[in-house]
């Protein structure tokens, strides 16, 4: 037989050998892609709730948390993933081809999850006009435009370089007592004209959790970039303070910048508040109820404790006995939620305030169960002081936020219209409690949260 027909069959089989294996790579990678996107997009679709499974359930949210914030770079993996799998069509075998069609299928499934979600993402926006008018971005003031994000969306939210930073600065020593409290202060780059605003944050964590800094300096270094001042403020938690006790420490906050204001080029009137979760209800209740005695210590009263704005990132706070309801679980219900709020609690490092029913303390919260203080609960609940004087709000929050948030806001955002203050609710589709601190830089979510606060402080900045 002639040699060189033998070599010429050789090489068509090697050939078809290396193809084969290449088509075969090709699509467990794309499996990997297309099925790792398709169970991160599912996550748009369910809900975890804290009245289920207690504190700890957002470990059972993160999943969600990633899909959310990954979402784009997703849906460009799902696409990956699917065009892998076309490539292992071409696979000889029935087998193999259905393997790769499965792939081919899942990846096409993940994408399009992920951009429906980010779409929506993109399309949610709060309305300023109800509340400011229908010339509000008119009021901008010209400087700080150039700062504010241009889209809800960016890839990779730039790094903010130059921003002056003070750790640990002590604004107050708590009277009695040698305990300090701290607060790291944000200030613009040199070179950036100062906005004259000072914008306060406190840290979620339910009242018991976490410190000042983390994910949010990012933020931080944004808001730095266009001028203004953020007070990141360390506050007393559970145990060591009550829910009163915490705010009069807010109240600290507020008096200390309105004091070192001419230091940081802060205008005492153009100051706004803000928190995250638990942060959010002290800084919305200090918003509200700036003078009343159960908030206010006796080494702060007689000072100007108003605020210019609030800014509250899902919660609202309101804990009112008649708003309140009682975790009913199951016998499994409750025994997986002692087990997530204690893996929870190690993996953070703190011990959350929670009772026997893995509810908040009611005791360590305001010192007594609601049935004991109910007038007490209604007082620590913002919606209880809206009045009509009540500075502008911009409120925040997750449809799909774990610790049901969402009606509570909303309910808070009608009673602030009702009362005549601008309000603006920004409400996220298929998103979740903390969203803000999963990847801000590349989260859909947070940027398109970071967009509307951009607008609501350059706003607040603005002259009356």
């Amino acid at each position: 037989m002639d040699t060189s027909i033998l070599e010429s069959a050789r090489a068509t089989v090697a050939t078809g050998t290396a193809g084969s294996r290449l088509a075969q790579a090709a699509t467990i990678a794309g499996g990997i892609l297309s099925f790792s996107a398709l169970a991160l997009g599912s996550a748009h679709f369910y809900r975890v709730s804290a009245a289920t499974f207690g504190p700890g359930a957002i470990l059972l949210a993160l999943p969600k948390h990633l899909g959310a914030s990954l979402a784009p770079f997703l849906a460009a993996a799902g696409m990956a993933g699917a065009t892998c799998g076309m490539a292992g069509l071409r696979k000889p075998g029935s087998r193999a081809g259905f393997g790769a069609s499965l792939v081919v299928l899942a990846g096409l499934a993940a994408t399009a999850m992920h951009a429906f979600y980010a779409q929506q993402i993109l399309a949610a926006h709060g309305d300023f006009a109800a509340a400011f008018g229908a010339g509000w971005q008119q009021r901008i003031p010209s400087q700080l435009k150039g700062g504010l994000l241009p889209q809800r969306w960016t890839w990779n939210l730039a790094a903010a370089p130059g921003v002056q930073v003070e750790r640990d600065v002590t604004f107050a020593t708590i009277p009695g007592s040698d305990r300090k409290l701290l607060a790291d202060i944000w200030s613009p780059p040199t070179g950036i004209a100062p906005s004259g605003l000072g914008f306060i944050y406190l840290h979620g964590g339910g009242y018991s959790a976490f410190d000042k800094g983390g994910p949010t300096e990012a933020w931080f270094r944004h808001l730095a970039v266009q001028g203004h001042v953020v007070m990141d403020v360390a506050y007393r938690m559970i145990p060591e303070a009550t829910v009163p006790e915490m705010e009069g420490d807010v109240k600290r906050a507020i008096a200390w910048l309105k004091r070192s204001a001419s230091r940081y080029s802060v205008d005492p009137d153009r100051i706004v508040i803000s928190g995250g979760s638990a942060g959010s209800h002290l800084a919305l209740l200090a918003a509200y109820a700036p003078y009343h005695p159960l908030f206010t210590p006796q080494d702060v009263q007689g000072i100007d404790l108003s605020v210019r704005g609030v800014v509250g990132y899902y919660l609202a706070g309101d804990y009112r006995p008649e708003s309140r309801s009682i975790p009913n679980r199951t016998a499994w219900e409750s025994a997986v939620e002692k087990q997530l709020t204690h893996f929870f609690e190690r993996m953070i490092g703190y011990k959350l305030a929670v009772d026997e029913v893995g509810d908040w303390d009611a005791n360590l919260f305001v010192g007594g169960p609601a049935e004991a203080w109910p007038e007490l609960y209604r007082q620590v609940s913002p919606i209880t002081h809206v009045r009509p004087e009540s500075p502008p709000t911009l409120l925040i929050v997750g449809e799909h936020d774990l610790y049901g948030q969402s009606s509570p806001v909303a309910t808070l955002h009608a009673a602030l219209r009702t009362a005549g203050v601008p309000s603006v609710e920004l409400r996220l589709p298929r998103t979740d409690h903390a969203f803000d601190l999963v990847l801000p830089e590349v989260s859909p979510a947070a940027q398109t949260a970071m967009y509307d606060v951009d607008r609501f402080l350059a706003l607040m900045a603005a002259p009356d």
